[in-house]
């Protein structure tokens, strides 16, 4: 891990061209405190950024991933690859990534590349794009999980050499991914979302990231997506390792309401490649069903048992942090409260007209 990571510096498509419909997905709150190959940084490593099941939901194929990454040396050329990998069935109950052949759900590479600097570290914004991977279906976890995950060979000369991904992390003082320290994450824990692993490859060592971190890794989905966020402008200032307001990173999944100064305000974004003006409406509740039923002609199923609608609002013009087909609705921020504190809600987005839904997101407050 080193602290002084260099500002990206440019885009760079590594694959063909961008597929039709992207719908982003990034647990990351906006601000970056370190670049990382995780611990023992001189073996192979595999760095991986868990997707739950109850957050993307059914009926989903990875169509491109993006990166922030760091060569130390950017004289030298570094070697890494893209992979998808699936939960392991048999680790834990709480889930793990399945670095086995089986658990390989789909790759793109090995890469060889000369990071675009003329000297130093160097840092890049790199697509991995014309992808077509199915993930896998329904919103249980950890059996529907699946992992963003960027693999390296071994680099004996890290840290004066070699790639890394860069990290929003609790670490050396700085506050990193601000969830709720009293939310259960995902691996069980109090206060650690269960997202960010590390894969030794050398010594098969598999673990959670240090400092509930979160890989600087955005994962394209062909289908609509709803993502939750927290807001809190007191909070998340955007400098510092704050995270940026409002925060689509863990405190987006685990919004504090019991945080100093006041609670986080919590909303929910969509975005689907549905043209400007089209309206889209939440559908909420406490529990899902068994297994998300198809009942539209296109698009991820309805997971959400029973469901309950938010009125509509239209989609608007294309954000400037997405690709141009793309068009988005925002719904809140809502007043956080401490009183739902403890409570579990589950959303889908619903476009009318077209009659499609989004994939799942679940909020835990």
């Amino acid at each position: 891990m080193r602290r002084l990571f260099a500002k990206a510096s440019s885009f760079w498509a590594l694959t063909a061209a961008l597929a039709v419909a992207q719908s982003e997905m990034r647990h990351y709150d906006g601000t970056t405190e370190f670049t990382s190959r995780g611990a023992t940084g001189t073996d192979a490593k595999t760095l991986l950024q868990r997707i739950p099941g109850d957050q993307h939901g059914s009926n989903n194929t990875v169509v491109a991933v993006r990166m922030i990454l760091q060569d130390q040396n950017a004289l030298t050329t570094e070697i890494f690859t893209l992979e998808l990998r699936g939960n392991d069935p048999a680790g834990p109950p709480t889930g793990q990534p399945n670095m086995g052949a089986g658990g390989l759900l789909g790759s793109a590479g090995p890469f060889d590349v000369l990071f675009p600097c003329p000297s130093g570290a160097c840092a890049a914004l790199f697509t991995f794009s014309g992808l077509a991977i199915p993930v896998p279906d329904g919103p249980s976890v950890p059996g529907g999980d699946f992992y963003t995950a960027l693999a390296t060979p071994a680099e004996p000369g890290w840290t004066g050499d070699g790639v890394s991904c860069h990290i929003s992390a609790a670490l050396s003082g700085l506050n990193g991914e601000q969830q709720n320290p009293g939310a259960i994450g995902y691996t069980g824990a109090a206060g650690i979302s269960g997202l960010g692993w590390d894969a030794n490859t050398t010594t098969g060592a598999i673990a959670l990231g240090s400092g509930n971190r979160s890989w600087n890794m955005a994962t394209q989905l062909m289908e609509s997506v709803a993502q939750p966020f927290a807001d809190n402008p007191a909070v998340f200032t955007g400098v510092g390792g704050n995270g940026a307001n409002p925060n689509f990173g863990y405190a987006g999944i685990f919004p504090f309401m019991a945080r100093a100064g006041g609670p986080d305000g919590m909303g929910v974004r969509v975005r689907t490649n549905r043209p400007v003006g089209t309206p889209v409406c939440l559908v909420i509740g406490a529990s899902l069903f068994g297994a998300c039923a198809n009942i539209f002609a296109s698009g991820p199923g309805l997971c959400i048992a029973p469901p309950y609608i938010i009125s509509p609002v239209v989609l608007t013009a294309p954000p400037t942090d997405a690709a141009a087909a793309i068009s988005e609705a925002i719904f809140g921020p809502a007043a956080g409260n401490v009183a739902f504190a403890g409570a579990q809600i589950y959303v889908q987005g619903f476009m009318k007209g077209p009659n499609e839904l989004t994939c799942l997101c679940r909020i835990q407050l």
